[in-house]
């Protein structure tokens, strides 16, 4: 099942949100409220962020396959003054923009193997990934502390990946991948699951919930 999705434009208008709401969380004095999931969604990765800190050094965070807005929705939440943020997006363009946290794009998978990360945020990204053993292999997932996964279709039970069409966008496709395969194939067993919640599955941009699939957010913590 092949198709072409222009991430390049999806990124661009996301890119233009991620200024907008930087600027409405710097003249409030509390957060811009998102639509739907990411209400929820994005509390969860600031908490999980909170739980990933180091003590009196920076702490560095990648943002797989996402973009600047998880980051510009963070003021007035958290302090972000001792977080470094990796985005790593293959088809993002940088931002001629100056935002008062740290942040770094990075478009080839290969140069995240020079850094070590305190927390990993699959943000709505494993469903556009097919072969999670190809990212698994890499030492930055496994040398990761914690690794949060959110609002993510999962399959709990040992059905294989399959794909499905996104309803919401066309030329969009989604990979489900089983609990399973997520902890064997991404995380290697290294990790033990700390934390589970789960989204309304309406925001999931799947047709029809199948057996066992669920909209979930999974916090995991490297085993000692």
């Amino acid at each position: 099942m092949k198709t072409y999705y222009d991430w390049i434009e999806y990124n661009s208008q996301r890119n233009n949100d991620a200024i907008r709401i930087y600027n409405y969380n710097l003249k409030s004095k509390v957060n811009y409220i998102e639509k739907g999931v990411h209400k929820n969604n994005r509390d969860v990765y600031a908490l999980s962020l909170l739980l990933a800190k180091k003590r009196n050094v920076i702490s560095n965070i990648l943002d797989f396959g996402s973009n600047l807005i998880p980051q510009s929705n963070l003021l007035n939440k958290i302090d972000v003054s001792k977080y470094m943020f990796f985005i790593y997006n293959p088809y993002i363009e940088k931002i001629n923009k100056k935002f008062k946290f740290k942040f770094k794009f990075i478009d080839k998978i290969k140069d995240l193997e020079k850094y070590k990360f305190d927390l990993i945020y699959f943000g709505s990204s494993l469903q556009y990934i097919q072969n999670l053993k190809e990212i698994g292999d890499f030492k930055f997932v496994r040398k990761s502390n914690y690794i949060l996964i959110s609002h993510t279709p999962i399959v709990l039970n040992n059905r294989k990946t399959y794909q499905e069409n996104q309803t919401n966008a066309k030329n969009l496709i989604q990979n489900i991948h089983s609990y399973g395969e997520i902890s064997k194939k991404l995380l290697k067993n290294r990790f033990n699951l700390k934390f589970q919640s789960i989204n309304e599955f309406k925001y999931s941009g799947l047709k029809k919930r199948k057996k066992n699939v669920y909209f979930l957010n999974l916090l995991f913590k490297k085993k000692n």
